[in-house]
This record gives C-alpha cells, sequence and structure tokens, in this order.
C-alpha cells in the first residue's frame, strides 16, 4: 500500500515567536509524506516567509505560504488553506502548539488500520510563559485523561479533543463542508460535531500532541479563549441553539447544553470522593488506629 500524503494547514497572525517552534514541530515528524502550508491571516508576511526561510532544502521545499489580506478570521483562514492544498489526509496544526515526532507515522497507520475516517490522539497540555523573548516551560497537565474513545455524544457534551490531535481524510472533511466561517470561536467544535454526525473516528491512546497554553498572555501570545471571554460565550450560545434546533439530532444540542451541569456535578463528586478518602485515611493513621483498637473497634 502506497504511503497517503498529508496536507498540515496552520493558520497564524504576527506571532513570530511561536511560528518557528511549529514549523520545527512539523520537520521533525519521522513520516515524510507531509506539506506544510502556513496560512498567514492578516499578518506580516516577511515573518512569516524568515520563519519558513529557516529550514533546510527538502524542508523548505515542502513548505509554503498563503498570505490573507485583509484578515479574514479563524474558519475562513482554515477553509482556504484546505482549498489551497491537496492531500489524502488533512490536519491542523496551530501556531503555538507541537507534535511527538511521532505524530503523523502513528497517526497515519492507524488511519489505514482502522478503517475509520479520523484518528484522534491523546493531548498533553504544557502551560507555559514567555520571560525575555523566550517561551518557558512551566508545568505539563493531562489533557481529558479519561479519554478512551471518540463519541459524538461524549464531544457534544464537551470538546475533548483539539484540531491539532485529529487526522482527517479530505473527502470526509469536504462531505461535512468544511468550517463555519461565521464562529469567532469554537468554529472546531462545531465541525468536530458535524464530523462525527457522518463517520467514526479511532482513538489513539498515545500521548502525541502537546497543546499549550500561556499563563498570564495576552494580546498576540494570548490562545483562542484568553482575554475573549464574552466572544466566546456568545459563540458557545449561538453553537448550542443550532445543534438545539436541530430536527435529526436535538439530543446533540441537550448534551451540549447540559455540559457545563455535567461538569459541575463530576467536579462534586470528585470533591466528595476526596473528602470520603481524607477521613477514611485519616481513621487508619496513628494515634486514630491505636484508639479504635483500644474501643474495641478496627484491629
Amino acid at each position: 500500500m502506497s504511503l497517503p500524503t498529508v496536507a498540515v494547514i496552520t493558520r497564524t497572525s504576527n506571532r513570530p515567536l511561536f511560528l518557528p517552534r511549529a514549523l520545527e514541530s512539523v520537520r521533525r515528524q519521522t513520516f515524510r509524506g507531509w506539506r506544510h502550508l502556513v496560512v498567514n491571516d492578516g499578518g506580516e508576511p516577511a515573518q512569516v516567509e524568515r520563519a519558513i526561510e529557516s529550514g533546510v532544502g527538502w524542508q523548505r521545499a515542502q513548505t509554503t505560504a498563503l498570505h490573507l489580506r485583509p484578515r479574514v478570521g479563524r474558519g475562513r483562514a482554515a477553509n482556504e488553506g484546505l482549498r489551497a492544498s491537496t492531500s489524502t489526509l488533512v490536519v491542523f496544526h496551530d501556531d503555538d502548539d507541537t507534535w511527538h515526532p511521532e505524530f503523523l507515522a502513528r497517526a497515519v497507520a492507524a488511519w489505514q488500520t482502522s478503517g475509520r475516517r479520523g484518528v484522534v490522539t491523546r493531548t498533553e497540555r504544557i502551560v507555559e510563559r514567555i520571560e525575555g523573548g523566550r517561551l518557558v516551560e512551566l508545568r505539563r497537565e493531562p489533557f481529558f485523561e479519561r479519554l478512551d474513545a471518540i463519541s459524538l455524544a461524549g464531544v457534544a457534551r464537551e470538546n475533548c479533543f483539539t484540531n491539532l490531535a485529529f487526522l482527517a481524510e479530505r473527502g470526509a472533511i469536504e462531505t461535512v463542508g468544511g468550517y463555519d466561517e461565521t464562529l469567532p470561536v469554537y468554529e472546531d467544535w462545531d465541525f468536530n460535531l458535524r464530523f462525527l454526525a457522518a463517520f467514526d473516528v479511532a482513538f489513539l491512546p498515545e500521548v502525541l500532541a502537546f497543546y499549550h497554553a500561556r499563563e498570564g498572555g495576552s494580546g498576540s501570545a494570548a490562545g483562542s479563549f484568553e482575554g475573549r471571554a464574552h466572544a466566546a460565550a456568545d459563540a458557545r450560545a449561538r453553537l448550542v441553539n443550532r445543534w438545539l434546533r436541530k430536527a435529526e439530532l436535538p439530543a446533540v444540542g441537550l448534551l451540549m447544553a447540559l455540559g457545563p451541569t455535567q461538569d459541575a456535578v463530576e467536579g462534586l463528586r470528585t470533591r466528595l470522593d476526596k473528602a470520603f478518602n481524607f477521613v477514611h485515611g485519616a481513621r487508619r493513621t496513628w494515634p486514630l488506629r491505636q484508639l479504635g483498637a483500644l474501643l474495641g473497634g478496627e484491629r
């Protein structure tokens, strides 16, 4: 079986501190059948071109830039990247995130053996800070560590994987219609729901994608939601309303609407479990253990 080609699409806009790291993340892949398209959404073209030129010959040859003027937004930039590229498979690599060198190799292999139209890998969250013009890692955290399968119901409750971890067939993407260009954020959640409403996705339980978040970031250093709470809340409300109104899939909208409530219940249950374990454990430590023995309790 011949190896498929993979289009890696990165959206960026005036983020010269992050883009070189994202380019290097793609260049370090052991799977070489990729073509990297950097969609420059209204940013300074020279910054992007310099970052691309930093690679060696074959890396530069496999990396191109698409400069958009004026800025068009996340959804439109994603669709422009899809239209400007050709490949069997597609994955979006945000300009501030990174991959394990084996991400593409293992995700492509899982796609070939699973018979599914897409593959999602496990993700780890890396919290970092900008110090003196450098990115300094602070800590690593699990990202939806209980995730063990990808289902429409699960993703309706919460958008439990990033586009960084999602390798999909181009034909399937075209079938579901690409990205919603009217949403300032959550365009990936909407896309994931539409994809899963039509196709099954395999899950690879290895941590191969790294989602980076800045602590105290602002401006161009912030992520999609940082500093945009109102816009994010409005986009979420629009998205939930849209799915609630779908006569053929009303349960999806209901799960989306109840997601925060379910999270609150889960959080309460976790806190109760911790309190119980604390009390339960305390009863088995000195001097309470001896006191219980003296009173005829546990021995």
